[in-house]
């Protein structure tokens, strides 16, 4: 499938632009099309349309068009994803573990099924992908536009992390200690 379109000219969103400080967000929730996989035909049927129909964030990428610096979509996972953005700047990010937006249908059902809810309660947000939200970034001193911007959307925007001059993207956990996540997201084409 292509899809092809038109923006006004010099608004079109790209994945560079990033700069050390901005502010990393994203749009909705994330780990709900990843734990749907794991539950099979337990996921019940709000999890399963997460992965099966997704919502692509078309009224929320025209609002950012002006207020935000990069933008990617998650597809491949948040570690993925950012990784790709932060690549075309040669930046780095610190996330904040407990800020990322997890739904209530992802908390309810994460210990179902046999899965160890600790490790997934993390990793499914961070690397299952296929949720098709917005990662983007947005200037310390732009964040009120960006309120007035998603007060407008049918979708949380959530701040869940800072960019940086240090490559690499590093995951804290709310005691500040590091977590080392098991995976980095999808490869199209092996390790």
């Amino acid at each position: 499938v292509q899809a092809h379109g038109f923006v006004p000219s010099g608004s079109a969103l790209h994945r560079s632009g990033a700069q050390p400080g901005d502010q990393v967000y994203v749009t909705g929730t994330l780990g709900d099309a990843g734990l749907a996989l794991q539950l099979g035909e337990a996921a019940g049927a709000t999890l399963q349309r997460r992965l099966d129909y997704p919502e692509p964030r078309m009224a929320a990428g025209q609002q950012l068009r002006s207020v935000a610096g990069a933008v990617i979509d998650i597809s491949d996972g948040l570690l993925a994803d950012l990784g790709h953005l932060l690549e075309y700047d040669g930046l780095g990010a610190t996330l904040q573990l407990d800020a990322l937006p997890r739904s209530r249908e992802f908390l309810g059902r994460l210990g179902r099924a046999g899965i160890d809810a600790d490790t997934l309660y993390h990793e499914l947000p961070l690397g299952a992908g296929d949720d098709y939200e917005l990662c983007f970034t947005v200037a310390q001193d732009r964040v009120t536009e960006l309120d007035a911007a998603c007060a407008a959307l049918d979708c949380d925007c959530t701040r869940i992390g800072e960019i940086e001059r240090e490559p690499g993207v590093r995951c804290r956990l709310h005691d500040g200690s590091l977590y080392t996540p098991e995976g980095s997201g999808y490869l199209h084409f092996g390790d």
